[in-house]
């Protein structure tokens, strides 16, 4: 082979495994991403458990309604 098609291939081989890294490190960074994401998620429903639990029991706290007390006495 010529040197002029070996530097080519070099050059390929090169510039392929830089992709390769690349690939790898933007793979790793999304994948971090992802489970920040997922934590945060996670951390907000519990969040958002505890609210509405609270908000729950504030409104059972007031106790229920007599229905007799709704409605109307018949004659």
């Amino acid at each position: 082979m010529s040197s002029g098609i070996k530097g080519v291939a070099f050059l390929a081989s090169a510039g392929s495994g830089v992709a390769i890294v690349v690939s790898l490190v933007v793979i790793g960074n999304l994948f971090m991403e992802v489970n920040d994401m997922y934590r945060e998620t996670l951390a907000d429903m519990d969040e958002f458990k505890t609210i509405s639990n609270d908000a729950w029991k504030g409104m059972m706290a007031h106790g229920r309604l007599n229905f007799d007390s709704i409605f109307r006495q018949k004659r």
